[in-house]
């Protein structure tokens, strides 16, 4: 599965914006974005003489990305949800999302929430889950 910045690289890979472009967007290095790259191929069932760029204009491939991953989503939330029925949906959201890799920034983003919100709604995770106040949740859903 692609990391969150690994789809944003795809997609401005597919925009055919140049690593150096794609650097100055997310604001890393041109050694990572090609880091990315390389990491993209090796992943994305693609031949050795195509293109990452033509690859990427599939349609088929974002569709596939699409399915698998929600897929997995919903895998993830069921079992979440068998474990720790007390959790709300909103939660449970949140939690796909922290285990996707997805920061407090980034889930304000694609929610259109405040970031206390997300703060909020990750301190009452916590408190449902029995973790301590200063427990990675990230860490703690890899391990499910």
């Amino acid at each position: 599965m692609l990391t969150p910045t690994e789809l944003q690289v795809c997609a401005l890979i597919k925009m055919e914006m140049a690593s150096k472009e794609i650097a100055s967007i997310l604001v890393v290095s041109v050694r990572d974005v090609e880091s990315h790259r390389y990491n993209l191929r090796k992943k994305l069932p693609l031949s050795a003489n195509e293109s990452l760029a033509t690859f990427l204009s599939r349609e088929e491939f974002w569709a596939a990305d699409k399915d698998r991953t929600a897929a997995s989503d919903q895998e993830f939330t069921e079992q979440l949800l068998k474990q720790f029925p007390e959790l709300s949906a909103k939660e449970l959201k949140i939690c796909a999302l922290l285990k996707a890799g997805l920061s407090t920034k980034e889930i304000t983003q694609l929610l259109s929430i405040s970031d206390r919100t997300v703060e909020n709604h990750r301190y009452h995770i916590r408190k449902k889950l029995n973790l301590p106040p200063n427990s990675n949740l990230v860490t703690f859903f890899a391990t499910l």
